[in-house]
Protein backbone atom coordinates (compact mmCIF):
# COMPACT_ATOMS: atom_id res chain seq x y z
CA UNK A 1 0.00 0.00 0.00
CA UNK A 2 1.70 3.16 -1.26
CA UNK A 3 0.55 5.70 1.33
CA UNK A 4 2.01 8.80 3.02
CA UNK A 5 3.26 7.41 6.34
CA UNK A 6 5.81 10.07 7.30
CA UNK A 7 8.69 7.71 6.52
CA UNK A 8 7.34 4.92 8.76
CA UNK A 9 6.91 1.49 7.18
CA UNK A 10 4.41 -1.08 8.43
CA UNK A 11 4.79 -4.81 7.82
CA UNK A 12 2.37 -7.64 8.45
CA UNK A 13 3.01 -11.27 7.59
CA UNK A 14 -0.06 -13.51 7.55
CA UNK A 15 1.27 -17.06 7.87
CA UNK A 16 -1.21 -19.83 7.08
CA UNK A 17 -1.45 -22.38 9.90
CA UNK A 18 -4.52 -24.26 8.65
CA UNK A 19 -2.35 -27.38 8.26
CA UNK A 20 -1.77 -27.70 12.02
CA UNK A 21 -3.65 -30.28 14.08
CA UNK A 22 -6.31 -29.42 16.66
CA UNK A 23 -4.00 -30.32 19.56
CA UNK A 24 -1.31 -27.99 18.21
CA UNK A 25 -3.41 -24.83 18.46
CA UNK A 26 -2.99 -24.03 22.18
CA UNK A 27 0.77 -24.38 21.66
CA UNK A 28 0.58 -21.84 18.83
CA UNK A 29 -0.81 -19.35 21.32
CA UNK A 30 1.93 -20.16 23.80
CA UNK A 31 4.52 -19.79 21.04
CA UNK A 32 3.20 -16.31 20.21
CA UNK A 33 3.36 -15.40 23.92
CA UNK A 34 7.01 -16.45 24.24
CA UNK A 35 8.47 -14.97 21.06
CA UNK A 36 10.20 -11.65 21.88
CA UNK A 37 10.49 -12.63 25.56
CA UNK A 38 13.22 -15.29 25.51
CA UNK A 39 16.86 -15.49 24.50
CA UNK A 40 17.74 -15.96 20.84
CA UNK A 41 20.96 -17.37 19.39
CA UNK A 42 22.30 -13.80 19.07
CA UNK A 43 20.80 -11.92 22.05
CA UNK A 44 19.70 -12.42 25.62
CA UNK A 45 16.06 -11.57 26.28
CA UNK A 46 17.03 -8.25 27.92
CA UNK A 47 19.38 -7.29 25.08
CA UNK A 48 16.81 -8.33 22.50
CA UNK A 49 14.21 -6.06 24.09
CA UNK A 50 16.59 -3.09 23.97
CA UNK A 51 17.70 -3.96 20.44
CA UNK A 52 14.15 -4.24 19.10
CA UNK A 53 12.97 -1.06 20.84
CA UNK A 54 15.95 0.84 19.43
CA UNK A 55 15.18 -0.07 15.82
CA UNK A 56 11.47 -0.93 15.58
CA UNK A 57 8.31 0.97 16.44
CA UNK A 58 6.53 -2.23 17.41
CA UNK A 59 6.84 -5.99 17.03
CA UNK A 60 4.14 -8.51 17.83
CA UNK A 61 3.33 -12.15 17.14
CA UNK A 62 -0.29 -13.27 17.44
CA UNK A 63 -2.40 -16.22 16.31
CA UNK A 64 -5.77 -15.19 14.83
CA UNK A 65 -8.89 -16.82 13.45
CA UNK A 66 -10.42 -15.23 10.35
CA UNK A 67 -13.93 -15.86 9.03
CA UNK A 68 -15.19 -14.13 5.84
CA UNK A 69 -18.26 -11.93 6.13
CA UNK A 70 -21.36 -13.93 5.38
CA UNK A 71 -19.51 -17.26 5.63
CA UNK A 72 -18.77 -17.86 9.32
CA UNK A 73 -17.69 -21.45 8.66
CA UNK A 74 -15.15 -20.46 5.99
CA UNK A 75 -12.29 -20.36 8.47
CA UNK A 76 -8.66 -19.49 8.10
CA UNK A 77 -6.03 -19.61 10.85
CA UNK A 78 -3.03 -17.27 10.70
CA UNK A 79 0.04 -16.49 12.69
CA UNK A 80 0.38 -12.74 12.24
CA UNK A 81 3.73 -10.98 12.57
CA UNK A 82 3.25 -7.21 12.92
CA UNK A 83 6.14 -4.75 12.91
CA UNK A 84 6.96 -1.16 12.00
CA UNK A 85 10.12 0.87 11.53
CA UNK A 86 11.45 4.12 10.11
CA UNK A 87 12.50 4.02 6.47
CA UNK A 88 16.18 4.05 7.39
CA UNK A 89 15.68 1.01 9.66
CA UNK A 90 14.38 -1.38 6.97
CA UNK A 91 17.26 -3.79 7.55
CA UNK A 92 16.03 -4.32 11.09
CA UNK A 93 12.39 -4.60 9.98
CA UNK A 94 13.47 -7.56 7.84
CA UNK A 95 15.99 -9.17 10.17
CA UNK A 96 14.77 -8.82 13.78
CA UNK A 97 11.47 -10.71 13.35
CA UNK A 98 13.30 -13.46 11.44
CA UNK A 99 15.95 -13.77 14.15
CA UNK A 100 13.21 -14.18 16.74
CA UNK A 101 11.11 -16.77 14.94
CA UNK A 102 14.11 -18.77 13.73
CA UNK A 103 16.43 -18.78 16.75
CA UNK A 104 14.42 -18.23 19.95
CA UNK A 105 15.54 -20.72 22.60
CA UNK A 106 12.94 -22.52 24.70
CA UNK A 107 15.31 -23.74 27.42
CA UNK A 108 14.71 -21.10 30.13
CA UNK A 109 12.14 -22.94 32.24
CA UNK A 110 11.89 -20.21 34.87
CA UNK A 111 11.18 -17.45 32.36
CA UNK A 112 8.68 -19.57 30.45
CA UNK A 113 6.83 -20.40 33.67
CA UNK A 114 6.71 -16.69 34.55
CA UNK A 115 5.19 -15.82 31.17
CA UNK A 116 2.56 -18.54 31.51
CA UNK A 117 1.63 -17.48 35.06
CA UNK A 118 1.35 -13.84 33.97
CA UNK A 119 -1.09 -14.83 31.22
CA UNK A 120 -3.12 -16.99 33.64
CA UNK A 121 -3.42 -14.08 36.09
CA UNK A 122 -4.36 -11.67 33.31
CA UNK A 123 -7.07 -14.04 32.09
CA UNK A 124 -8.46 -14.50 35.61
CA UNK A 125 -8.64 -10.72 36.04
CA UNK A 126 -10.40 -10.43 32.70
CA UNK A 127 -12.93 -13.07 33.74
CA UNK A 128 -13.73 -11.04 36.86
CA UNK A 129 -13.85 -7.64 35.14
CA UNK A 130 -15.43 -8.68 31.84
CA UNK A 131 -17.48 -11.70 32.83
CA UNK A 132 -20.40 -10.79 30.56
CA UNK A 133 -18.26 -10.54 27.41
CA UNK A 134 -16.41 -13.75 28.26
CA UNK A 135 -19.75 -15.51 28.77
CA UNK A 136 -20.99 -14.29 25.39
CA UNK A 137 -17.80 -15.53 23.74
CA UNK A 138 -18.29 -18.89 25.38
CA UNK A 139 -21.92 -19.04 24.30
CA UNK A 140 -21.15 -18.22 20.66
CA UNK A 141 -18.77 -21.18 20.54
CA UNK A 142 -21.90 -23.37 20.54
CA UNK A 143 -23.02 -21.79 17.25
CA UNK A 144 -19.95 -20.83 15.19
CA UNK A 145 -16.86 -22.85 14.32
CA UNK A 146 -14.69 -19.73 14.41
CA UNK A 147 -15.66 -19.17 18.03
CA UNK A 148 -14.82 -22.78 18.91
CA UNK A 149 -11.29 -22.11 17.68
CA UNK A 150 -11.06 -18.80 19.51
CA UNK A 151 -12.08 -20.54 22.73
CA UNK A 152 -9.34 -23.11 22.22
CA UNK A 153 -6.69 -20.49 21.44
CA UNK A 154 -7.60 -17.63 23.77
CA UNK A 155 -10.80 -18.32 25.70
CA UNK A 156 -11.94 -20.53 28.56
CA UNK A 157 -10.66 -23.73 26.93
CA UNK A 158 -7.22 -22.18 26.57
CA UNK A 159 -7.34 -21.00 30.18
CA UNK A 160 -8.07 -24.54 31.39
CA UNK A 161 -5.24 -25.86 29.21
CA UNK A 162 -2.88 -23.19 30.55
CA UNK A 163 -3.85 -23.81 34.17
CA UNK A 164 -3.22 -27.54 33.81
CA UNK A 165 0.12 -26.91 32.11
CA UNK A 166 1.27 -24.64 34.95
CA UNK A 167 0.17 -27.13 37.61
CA UNK A 168 2.27 -29.86 35.97
CA UNK A 169 4.97 -27.60 34.58
CA UNK A 170 8.07 -29.34 35.95
CA UNK A 171 7.08 -32.81 34.80
CA UNK A 172 5.91 -31.57 31.39
CA UNK A 173 8.62 -29.03 30.61
CA UNK A 174 10.71 -31.29 28.37
CA UNK A 175 7.61 -32.22 26.38
CA UNK A 176 6.59 -28.54 26.20
CA UNK A 177 10.00 -27.54 24.86
CA UNK A 178 9.90 -30.26 22.19
CA UNK A 179 6.33 -29.34 21.23
CA UNK A 180 7.22 -25.65 20.87
CA UNK A 181 10.21 -26.49 18.67
CA UNK A 182 8.03 -28.69 16.48
CA UNK A 183 5.19 -26.17 16.17
CA UNK A 184 7.63 -23.32 15.49
CA UNK A 185 9.23 -25.29 12.63
CA UNK A 186 5.85 -26.02 11.03
CA UNK A 187 4.49 -22.48 11.45
CA UNK A 188 7.55 -20.62 10.18
CA UNK A 189 8.30 -22.90 7.24
CA UNK A 190 8.62 -20.14 4.64
CA UNK A 191 5.47 -21.27 2.83
CA UNK A 192 1.84 -20.09 2.73
CA UNK A 193 2.63 -16.47 3.65
CA UNK A 194 0.83 -13.29 2.60
CA UNK A 195 2.74 -10.07 3.21
CA UNK A 196 1.25 -6.62 3.68
CA UNK A 197 3.56 -3.60 3.40
CA UNK A 198 2.45 -0.02 3.98
CA UNK A 199 4.92 2.66 2.89
CA UNK A 200 6.49 4.07 -0.25
CA UNK A 201 7.08 1.88 -3.29
CA UNK A 202 10.79 2.59 -2.97
CA UNK A 203 10.83 1.34 0.62
CA UNK A 204 8.82 -1.74 -0.35
CA UNK A 205 11.30 -2.66 -3.09
CA UNK A 206 14.22 -2.04 -0.75
CA UNK A 207 12.61 -4.15 1.97
CA UNK A 208 12.16 -7.18 -0.29
CA UNK A 209 15.72 -6.85 -1.55
CA UNK A 210 16.90 -7.12 2.08
CA UNK A 211 14.36 -9.74 3.17
CA UNK A 212 14.87 -12.11 0.24
CA UNK A 213 12.35 -14.92 0.48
Amino acid sequence: YDMPTRHIDYLRLYIDIDHLAWDDLPYVTILSMLLCRLDTAQHTAADLDTYARSHLGNLRFAANVYAPDGAPDGLSLKMVVSASALSEELEYLANIPREIWETTRFDDAGKIRDVLVQRRIAMEQAFMNEGHTRAISRMTSYFFKSCVLRELMSGVDFYLFLKDLIEHFDERFDDLKARLEDVRARVFSGERVTASFVGSREDCAKFWKIAGN
